[in-house]
């Protein structure tokens, strides 16, 4: 069974989506895309993994070094500690979480902005249901190997 429909914590990339979407064809990376949010936030709280599982996302675009994904938390779930090889923000857009790294714990909220530099292991808790966006800029190409 997929980790997203247990009642264990996940990792973000247990929860990115790895499965083909019904519009898998959609662009990911164009010089110009426009997302109405309220639209894709309540699509993808109509899906499976959400309404049986804890956590929802969707990529909402991924070009060679960032990636911006929707991520839907219902209350009471987390996100594991783990770290981003880059440089990474969180902006609330509904709901509120705990932000926890190895040395302090922040509590954002509706309309509040995080960013963190790379490589520093954090964890997410859901104090209520929370809605926000994930966006990672990668120190290197996502599509090349890094040796």
């Amino acid at each position: 069974m997929h980790k997203l429909f247990s009642n264990q914590s996940a990792t973000l990339t247990d929860i990115l989506p790895s499965h083909p979407r019904p519009d898998s064809n959609r662009v990911l990376d164009a010089s110009l895309l426009d997302f109405d949010l309220p639209t894709v936030i309540e699509r993808i709280k109509q899906e499976p993994a959400w309404i049986y599982g804890k956590h929802n996302a969707i990529t909402l675009t991924k070009s060679e070094r960032m990636s911006i994904v929707l991520i839907a938390m219902h209350n009471g779930s987390e996100i594991k500690m783990q770290q981003v090889e880059g440089t990474m923000s969180l902006h609330i857009i509904k709901g509120k979480i705990k932000f926890t790294t190895e040395n302090e714990s922040v509590i954002i909220h509706e309309d509040k902005l995080l960013v963190m530099h790379k490589n520093i292991k954090h964890s997410l808790f859901a104090i209520e249901e929370t809605i926000f966006l994930l966006t990672t800029v990668s120190p290197f190409d996502f599509g090349k190997s890094v040796n």
